[in-house]
C-alpha cells in the first residue's frame, strides 16, 4: 500500500513566529491551525525552567492540552516539537495491550523494513532520517507510529498492490496475522491450516502445516508472534512455534475428552488456556527449555462457558452455565489455585478482567457487575 498523492504525504513545515508584545498578537498557520505568539512573560514560569523539568511536566499533559499549548506560543511550540511530547501523549492514549503489540513490531523489524514502511507514505528523506536516528530511544515506538499515523491521515488516496494470492476455504475467523505482521495462518480446508511467512522481498511463502482430525474451530497467534495455538473439534489444541527461519514445528498437543471450544495465549505469551466441553479448563506454561508443560486443570460440575486471562497473565476468570464465576491465580511456585468464587442469579454471558484487576460480568438478566479483587486482611 502506497500513498498516491506525494504532496499530501509530506508533513507541512511549521510556520516560524517570534514573540511580540500582546498588542501585536501576530498569528501564523501551523498545519492548518492558528499559532498565536503571546508575550513570553505570560509563560515565563514554564519557559525559564530547565528543559528536563519541562519535559517531565509535558508527560503529565494529555494530547489535547499539548495541542493547545502549541497554538499559543512559538517558543513552547518549538520545545514541544523537539521534545516529542505530542507523540508520547498520543501513545499513552493507547491500551497497554495495543502498545505491547506495537513495541513487538518495532523490535522484530530491522531498520530497512521500518524505513520502507515510512517511505510508502512520504518522500521526505530528512523526516525519515530524523525518526530512524531515534531507533534506540525508549520513545521510538511512540514517535514512529504517531508519525506513521499522521502521514497516513494526510494521504488523500492509496494505491493497493497485491503481494500474494493464497487459496483458502471460507471458514469464518480462520485467518489471522501475527502482531508483528510477518506471519499469517489461514485455513486451507476445514481440518488444515497453513502458516505463511513474509520473505525479504515481501513475498509470502508457506512454512508449516497444522492438521487436525476434525474441524478447526479457532487459530490464534501469541502476542510476541512466536507461537500459534489451534482449537479443534477432535478434542485437541495444538501449539506451534518457530523451528528456524524457514519452518514452524509442533511444540505441544493439549488433549480434552471432547471438542475444544477455545484456546488462547496469555498477554505475556507464556501461558495457554484451553476450554473444552468436557467441563475442564487446562493451563499450560512455557518452560525454560522451550517446551510447554501442563500447570493446572480446572474442573467444574457444569459446562464452563469461557475462560480468560488477566492482562498480567497471573489470573484466570471462568464463567459456567451453573451461574458461578471463579477466579484462579498463579502462586509463587508456579502452580495455580482458586482465589475467589461467586454465584449470580442471572445467567452468565461473559466475564473479563480490566487493566487494574477488576472483573466485569455480564448477565442474562440484563445486568452487569464489577467485582474488585482484594487481598485478604
Amino acid at each position: 500500500m502506497h500513498c498516491s498523492n506525494s504532496s499530501s504525504c509530506n508533513i507541512t513545515p511549521r510556520s516560524s513566529t517570534t514573540d511580540q508584545p500582546p498588542s501585536d498578537t501576530p498569528s501564523g498557520t501551523n498545519a492548518g491551525r492558528e499559532v498565536i505568539a503571546h508575550d513570553k512573560k505570560e509563560f515565563s514560569l514554564l519557559l525559564d525552567l530547565p528543559e528536563d523539568i519541562q519535559s517531565k511536566i509535558f508527560t503529565y499533559l494529555q494530547a489535547r492540552d499539548i495541542a493547545h499549548l502549541r497554538r499559543v506560543n512559538s517558543s513552547i511550540n518549538n520545545r514541544l516539537e523537539n521534545d516529542d511530547a505530542m507523540a508520547r501523549a498520543w501513545y499513552r492514549q493507547l491500551a497497554p495491550s495495543h502498545r505491547t503489540r506495537l513495541e513487538t513490531i518495532v523490535a522484530t523489524k530491522d531498520k530497512d523494513e521500518l524505513q520502507k514502511w515510512l517511505k510508502r507514505f512520504t518522500k521526505d528523506e530528512a523526516l525519515i532520517k530524523s525518526i530512524m536516528d531515534r531507533q534506540e530511544s525508549i520513545h521510538f515506538p511512540a514517535l514512529f507510529f504517531s508519525t506513521l499515523t499522521k502521514l497516513m491521515c494526510q494521504c488523500k488516496a492509496f494505491q493497493l498492490e497485491t503481494k500474494a494470492t493464497i487459496p483458502c476455504n471460507t471458514l469464518k475467523d480462520l485467518a489471522s496475522f501475527s502482531a508483528d505482521g510477518r506471519h499469517l495462518v489461514i485455513a486451507c480446508d476445514s481440518k488444515t491450516c497453513k502458516i505463511y511467512d513474509q520473505e525479504s522481498n515481501e513475498s509470502w511463502l508457506p512454512k508449516g502445516t497444522i492438521s487436525h482430525d476434525e474441524k478447526v474451530r479457532s487459530v490464534t497467534f501469541s502476542a510476541n508472534s512466536r507461537y500459534i495455538v489451534t482449537a479443534g473439534m477432535d478434542g485437541k489444541a495444538k501449539i506451534y512455534g518457530k523451528k528456524d527461519e524457514q519452518s514452524w514445528e509442533e511444540k505441544a498437543t493439549i488433549s480434552h475428552d471432547q471438542r475444544v471450544k477455545s484456546a488462547t495465549f496469555s498477554p505475556d505469551s507464556r501461558h495457554v488456556i484451553t476450554c473444552g466441553i468436557d467441563n475442564t479448563v487446562k493451563i499450560h506454561g512455557l518452560t525454560i527449555n522451550g517446551s510447554w508443560k501442563e500447570k493446572a486443570i480446572i474442573s467444574n460440575d457444569d459446562d464452563i462457558r469461557l475462560a480468560t486471562f488477566s492482562l498480567d497473565g497471573r489470573h484466570v476468570v471462568t464463567a459456567s452455565f451453573d451461574r458461578t464465576v471463579k477466579i484462579y491465580g498463579q502462586n509463587s511456585d508456579g502452580s495455580w489455585g482458586e482465589k475467589a468464587t461467586s454465584s449470580h442469579p442471572g445467567g452468565l454471558v461473559s466475564a473479563t478482567f480490566s487493566i487494574n484487576g477488576h472483573v466485569l460480568t455480564i448477565h442474562g438478566d440484563n445486568t452487569a457487575k464489577i467485582t474488585e479483587l482484594r487481598m485478604d486482611d
